[in-house]
């Protein structure tokens, strides 16, 4: 018998326990000790999302699942981990590394837990099991604590663990899944796990107006947007300034792409002004890339050259400061402020009885379906047309169109049956990371080379500087052509015959309502 978790509702002492477990047990208090856990995971939930919790307890950090399994990994650290990698390297690292990625950890809820020991003894005196009682007071202000209650049997006494546990039950004590007391925790603490979705999905009914939608569909974006702006100008991981440059691509691509739905100087501005919004951080994105890839760019050179490459990304470290301090100004500009403060009174104006387009006032399912089929038919268009002779020009114009569609399917995902839905985007998932890798690539091997060339004026680089940026983009132009190399297969399996038929049952019906 594994241990069982109960939650009662008053305070437990010897006496209260002897009095729930009756006259069949004798108590006898064996220990008591007080400690401290924090409970961590990133700003979105990644952790949580992983059925896994992440607890700190003076020294330990213990990773638990929160459903199925009480099998549970624990390691001792010396200090609160920020990073994955902030973990020494083993099993724990390696598991805990494939959920966070780049992602910070946060304190979610700081618990104080006071635990007292007890022995069950059986009417031969023997202990048959060990009862934990935890009082548990959040770090939040208040003094109430909850209570639960641990079972942990001894071997060759399950049955009497089993009474005991009959014996709460009886009493009024309610046994929880093993991830309970986490959610009471987060509850306690007023948080909602896997509450931040940075791509929302917004449940749209099919046949409301297509304006209503998009303005629905535009205002998830813009709380992505205003959930994460406070958080740049801390710089805790890379992935707030990630999220929110999503956030505002997905918005003007949207304006973009279902076209007619508002009057058109409407849809002009706010296109403009989004864009605006997104150039401030363009140069600070790109440096986090590079800097989030160094561990690889050094895996991808001659071990003789790994020293010399170091110089590169203290220049990289460098410039990204200067630009985080120019993002952090943007952001407080008059410009900037009068952008978002135009786009949420944009989205606060009162619908019109009437839309003011065709097409905005026909059903959203209607628009999107023949929005998006024609999208793939777009896709299916250009990658045809793409040979093992076509210029890279022609795979970085697939690429965009891809990342349209990408971008429709996701946002109008909320019309369509999910399982579905999210089988295509992962059928184009995998396409559009193969053209995505070739142009990160070709992106990286001109950015190295001019970034040479610049600390080349400065006198910075030495001859092994040179030699290490000389053979990493040498490295990444043979993987780029690998990855070229793969394109043909890649496409020809989100061309085929039952994938398209697939598109063409989720959207094509709609392809010529108007």
């Amino acid at each position: 018998m594994t241990a069982t978790l109960f939650r009662v509702f008053e305070p437990v002492d010897q006496s209260v326990l002897a009095r729930l477990l009756g006259e069949t047990f004798a108590v006898v208090e064996e220990a008591g000790q007080s400690h401290d856990t924090t409970y961590l995971d990133t700003f979105d939930w990644r952790l949580f999302n992983r059925s896994s919790a992440l607890l700190l307890s003076e020294n330990t950090l213990t990773l638990a699942p929160l459903v199925g399994s009480n099998e549970t990994l624990q390691i001792d650290v010396d200090r609160r981990p920020v990073f994955s990698w902030d973990l020494p390297a083993g099993p724990f690292r390696k598991q805990v590394e494939g959920m966070l990625e780049m992602r910070a950890l946060l304190v979610r809820a700081q618990a104080k837990t006071l635990t007292t020991v007890f022995r069950a003894l059986n009417d031969d005196q023997k202990t048959v099991c060990r009862v934990a009682v935890d009082a548990v007071t959040l770090e939040t202000g208040s003094d109430t604590a909850e209570t639960f209650i641990r079972l942990l049997p001894l071997r060759g006494y399950d049955r009497d663990a089993a009474e005991i546990a009959d014996l709460l039950s009886a009493s009024g004590a309610i046994e929880l899944a093993s991830g309970d007391l986490y959610f009471a925790v987060m509850a306690a603490a007023g948080q909602q796990p896997g509450g931040y979705q940075p791509k929302p999905v917004v449940p749209l009914d099919p046949t409301m107006r297509a304006d209503a939608a998009m303005k629905a569909l535009l205002r998830a974006e813009l709380e992505v947007i205003q959930i994460n702006e406070p958080y740049l100008v801390q710089d805790i991981d890379t992935e707030f300034l990630h999220d929110y440059r999503v956030a505002l691509r997905r918005a003007r691509s949207a304006l973009a792409e279902v076209k007619g739905v508002f009057p058109a100087d409407t849809t002009r501005r706010l296109r403009t002004d989004l864009q605006v919004a997104n150039q401030f951080s363009n140069e600070l994105r790109d440096l986090d890339v590079y800097l989030l890839s160094e561990e690889r760019y050094r895996a991808m050179l001659p071990s003789q050259l790994r020293d010399g490459i170091a110089p590169l990304f203290d220049h990289l470290r460098a410039r990204r400061a200067a630009a985080l301090v120019e993002m952090v100004e943007a952001l407080a500009s008059s410009e900037y402020r009068r952008v978002m403060a135009d786009w949420a009174a944009f989205l606060d104006e009162p619908l019109p009885s009437r839309a003011a387009s065709r097409i905005g006032s026909r059903p959203v399912l209607e628009v999107a379906s023949r929005r998006i089929y024609k999208q793939v038919r777009q896709v299916l268009k250009d990658g045809r047309a793409i040979t093992a002779e076509s210029p890279d020009e022609m795979l970085h114009a697939l690429r965009i169109e891809c990342k349209k569609l990408r971008y429709l399917m996701e946002l109008f995902s909320g019309l369509y049956e999910p399982k579905e839905i999210n089988g295509l985007i992962k059928q184009l998932r995998t396409l559009q990371g193969n053209l995505g890798d070739f142009n990160d690539l070709s992106v990286q091997e001109a950015y190295l080379m001019r970034t040479a060339a610049e600390m080349a004026t400065r006198r910075q680089p030495t001859p092994d500087t040179l030699m290490a940026i000389g053979a990493l983009v040498a490295a990444l132009d043979a993987e780029r052509a690998v990855v070229r190399g793969a394109f043909g297969d890649t496409f020809d399996a989100f061309a085929a015959s039952e994938n398209r038929e697939r598109f063409k049952l989720a959207f094509g019906s709609s392809r010529d309502a108007f």
